[in-house]
């Protein structure tokens, strides 16, 4: 479970600092624990970027937090894709009373969670999936 040395490409379309290296790091982390052999590409949206993709691939006319996207293919050159809204993650970090940054890390992990292939569509998933993203979290705090 340690980090991953991978080429992990970010692209932030907003106009806020996301702390690229600090998300990198968390990537490279997860992507030991989860046992990625590739890295994944991540996204830093708006809500109406969001918006679109979250009614494009899910049916839902509304921005959500984060959207994963897992390539499952081996000639893929990304185990897949996590796009986070900025937004959203903004309003969230304000009510739990932590940094934007934090929030943004949390559902950076949480997408790659799913990316391994781990979904919370029962209270039992949701629980597991918790557990997961808690332990990369304790990881990377230390």
């Amino acid at each position: 479970m340690s980090r991953i040395n991978m080429n992990i490409d970010i692209y932030n379309e907003t106009k806020s600092r996301v702390h690229i290296n600090r998300l990198k790091n968390v990537a490279s982390i997860a992507s030991g624990y989860l046992n990625f052999k590739k890295p994944v590409s991540i996204a830093i949206v708006n809500s109406s970027s969001i918006k679109k993709l979250n009614k494009m691939y899910r049916g839902m006319n509304k921005p959500t937090d984060v959207l994963s996207f897992a390539m499952g293919r081996d000639s893929y050159e990304v185990s897949g894709e996590v796009i986070i809204c900025y937004d959203v993650a903004k309003e969230q970090a304000i009510k739990e009373k932590i940094s934007v940054i934090r929030r943004i890390e949390r559902l950076l992990i949480h997408g790659m969670v799913h990316i391994s292939g781990r979904d919370h569509k029962t209270d039992a998933e949701a629980i597991a999936m918790e557990s997961i993203e808690n332990k990369i979290l304790k990881k990377i705090r230390n």
